[in-house]
């Protein structure tokens, strides 16, 4: 053993680390095991949420779809223009049979009203 104050600096060398016994070599199948349920629990913690990727490809068709008609109208405003005439034009479609019941309704409801009318001035006052 060194004397560590009077030797000098290239002579300080530390003691050589005790030898460590290597582990035992673990079976095959136990290893494969192992493996399979890493694989598992990392796809486990990977997954992500269906409704989250069907938005995220929803947004991502729309986004195709106005880079595509910016491309060819010639601008992005153009493209928008389209669309909004699109939207709208779908939206009148799809409008066009309720407000037709609506004013169907509104008018069975007044000749109702108008015969309870009528009924009840043929019957004269309650007593």
């Amino acid at each position: 053993m060194t004397n560590w104050i009077t030797s000098p600096p290239w002579a300080r060398r530390p003691a050589p680390a005790p030898a460590v016994a290597q582990p035992a070599q673990a079976p095959r199948a136990e290893l494969d095991a192992a493996y399979r349920r890493g694989r598992r629990d990392g796809a486990r913690r990977r997954h992500g949420s269906p409704f989250f990727a069907f938005i995220g490809l929803i947004a991502f068709a729309a986004i195709v779809l106005m880079v595509y008609l910016a491309a060819q109208t010639g601008s992005f405003s153009n493209g928008g223009a389209v669309v909004d005439n699109n939207l709208s034009n779908a939206s009148q479609r799809v409008q066009a049979p309720f407000k037709n019941a609506e004013s169907k309704a509104g008018n069975a409801l007044e000749n109702a009203g108008q015969s309870l009318k009528q009924r009840a001035g043929d019957q004269g006052p309650n007593p």
